[in-house]
């Protein structure tokens, strides 16, 4: 690939020379972004640059090497085994990890361009998780299928937000990350007041289902069995630029990740194996109750 990357020059230049952005300033992005692909080019299929001249795969692909750096500056031994299949071998945990990034819809992109005022409803990055969840879920079923991956195979689904409208967690204090109701049946944050003493306490409520128009989407992705190849979903708020943007800050890729273990897993992963910010583990007796907990608390 390294032979490949003076090519990124123009590829760069063809997607923000449009949007009016200087010649140097497109050059140091190159500069930026070749010397990661360098550093990371054999854990990137084959294809990689090819790939970025449409502007979704320009996204997923930048989300694939923000993955792959973070897993490295963490410290993970990483195997690319095949340009088919999932994304990348984890050696730490025997198992795959495959990456995603989640798209704005149309809707959601008209309401955060530029001199428009930003109209954001709480459900809209959650509904683009669960399309993402369940799309992933069913491409991995069909990988098993194909012999690509085996039933005894941990797979951890990382998932980005970057670009979404509302990409931040929420994590009020007591309370888990917002992220959690696109995996369990559980509502918006309540407060629980005592009237005898006036003290307030953080909670959530069972809540099936996220309201989406007339229809009603499923958010028990972690309580379905059929989900149950996917050991872990990791969340990750940043991109592949925040260094770039920041340079000063001591933030390293992967300092954003929070990951939700499944407690239905085939194949679960050990806790506090994947150093992750937050970690949250479930503890679920089926048709009777669940508790989400951080561990990280």
């Amino acid at each position: 690939m390294r032979k490949n990357i003076p090519s990124l020059t123009s590829l760069l230049l063809n997607r923000y020379g449009k949007h009016g952005t200087q010649i140097q300033e497109i050059e140091n992005i190159s500069n930026y972004l070749g010397k990661i692909l360098s550093e990371n080019e054999s854990f990137l299929d084959e294809n990689f640059l090819s790939r970025l001249v449409s502007d979704s795969e320009f996204d997923n692909r930048m989300a694939e090497l923000y993955f792959i750096s973070a897993l490295r500056s963490n410290c993970f031994s990483l195997e690319h085994k095949s340009n088919e299949g999932l994304d990348i071998w984890i050696n730490d945990i025997s198992g795959w990890g495959e990456f995603v990034c989640a798209h704005n819809t149309p809707e959601m992109k008209k309401n955060s361009e530029v001199n428009e005022i930003r109209r954001v409803n709480n459900n809209d990055t959650l509904l683009r998780i669960t399309t993402v969840l369940k799309s992933k879920s069913d491409i991995i079923k069909r990988n098993l299928a194909k012999g690509l991956i085996h039933e005894n195979e941990p797979v951890v689904l990382f998932l980005s937000t970057s670009l979404l409208i509302d990409p931040f967690p929420m994590n009020p204090e007591g309370d888990v990350c917002s992220f959690a109701r696109s995996l369990f049946p559980i509502s918006e944050p309540v407060v629980y007041v005592n009237v005898n003493t006036g003290e307030g306490k953080m909670g959530r409520n069972y809540q099936y289902g996220i309201p989406k128009k007339d229809v009603i989407v499923e958010n028990d992705f972690f309580l379905n069995e059929t989900n149950s190849l996917i050991s872990a979903v990791v969340f990750s708020y940043c991109s592949i630029f925040y260094r770039y943007d920041h340079p000063t800050s001591l933030f390293k890729d992967g300092d954003d990740f929070i990951i939700f273990h499944n407690p239905l897993a085939k194949n679960p992963i050990q806790h506090g194996l994947m150093k992750c910010w937050q970690e949250y583990v479930c503890e679920y007796e089926k048709d009777a109750s669940f508790t989400i907990r951080n561990i990280k608390a």
